[in-house]
């Protein structure tokens, strides 16, 4: 019983570490997908005349507060901040 204990107090950090990598990278990935749909939305909007400013309506609302959206050669690109532990990162996505 006492060395089980002690077993799962030794692996305890590493699956905590594991867990939150594992959070941060959803996050950060579903933040791209949306991103993204964002950007695809930027591109049928500017075909029938809808400013890319509103765009980001499209967005979650914890997205939206830091959200730029341009116009690139070949499509829009979008670029969220995602707060995050450690600091909020900003992530990028294209359409086509």
């Amino acid at each position: 019983m006492g060395q089980a204990s002690v077993e799962i107090v030794a692996v305890l950090p590493a699956l905590i570490s594991v867990a939150s990598l594992v959070a941060y990278l959803l996050l950060l990935g579903y933040s791209w997908i949306e991103a993204r749909g964002a950007a695809r939305i930027a591109d049928r909007g500017s075909e029938v005349g809808t400013p890319a400013s509103q765009v980001t309506k499209a967005l979650p609302p914890i997205l939206r507060t830091e959200a730029r959206v341009r116009a690139i050669d070949s499509g829009h690109e979008v670029s969220v901040v995602v707060p995050v532990p450690g600091g909020p990162m900003r992530v990028r996505a294209r359409s086509r």
